[in-house]
């Protein structure tokens, strides 16, 4: 069983790209949703398989896991906002507001060190405090901030300023004892890559999850 993180949609993307692959190679795989943090703790302590995607630095806070060397996908960072017309270039430019995050999500988590954080279990429960202005700005994943935007905020005026925070690769981990899994999964990425077939692949993946999304 993978953990994957719960109303997530790179998350939901990320699976639905991965159990392609792991079909492909005759794996029978299982992903189920948590809270960000719960799923990864519950990795680390071998009570799951794997988790879905995490950043590299994933590895040295858990020993027990370790990354598919293929980055499985690319996220970016956005700012999100109701209110606030200000020019935003960085976080600099909003040190002095609340800055809503997921918690569990370690990069949201150490970008925003130092700021004036306001953590949450989710995005839905972060942009319901954005609308009532409980805080001024998110810090959400692209895809994820958009496609919750358009099920679940779509005239609440929620939209994204300035320019991404960051851009970064996400990895599929899995415990130590599936190596092998690892290094299969890794080549046969690395192949899809090769081959021209992992855009496609990637938009097939991020279709369903708009599909899903719109049940």
């Amino acid at each position: 069983m993978i953990g994957r993180i719960a109303n997530d949609a790179s998350s939901m993307t990320a699976s639905n790209l991965l159990a392609s692959f792991y079909r492909e190679l005759g794996i029978p795989v299982v992903f189920r949703d948590f809270p960000a943090r719960r799923s990864l703790v519950m990795a680390g302590q071998n009570m799951l398989d794997g988790e879905t995607i995490r950043i590299k630095e994933v590895a040295e806070e858990y020993p027990n896991l370790i990354a598919v060397q293929s980055p499985l996908i690319f996220i970016r960072g956005r700012l999100f906002t109701i209110q606030e017309t200000r020019k935003i270039n960085s976080l600099k430019d909003v040190a002095d507001l609340n800055i809503g995050v997921v918690r569990g999500i370690l990069i949201h988590e150490q970008i925003t060190e130092g700021y004036q954080q306001r953590f949450a279990n989710n995005l839905i429960s972060l942009f319901t405090n954005l609308e009532k202005d409980k805080i001024q700005i998110v810090l959400a994943e692209e895809l994820g901030g958009q496609l919750q935007i358009q099920m679940h905020f779509p005239d609440s005026g929620i939209h994204a300023v300035g320019a991404p925070v960051y851009e970064k690769p996400l990895f599929h981990y899995l415990n130590r004892r599936h190596r092998d899994i690892a290094l299969r999964l890794g080549e046969l990425i690395e192949r899809y890559h090769r081959e021209g077939r992992y855009e496609m692949a990637l938009e097939s993946a991020m279709q369903t999850t708009v599909e899903k999304r719109l049940k």
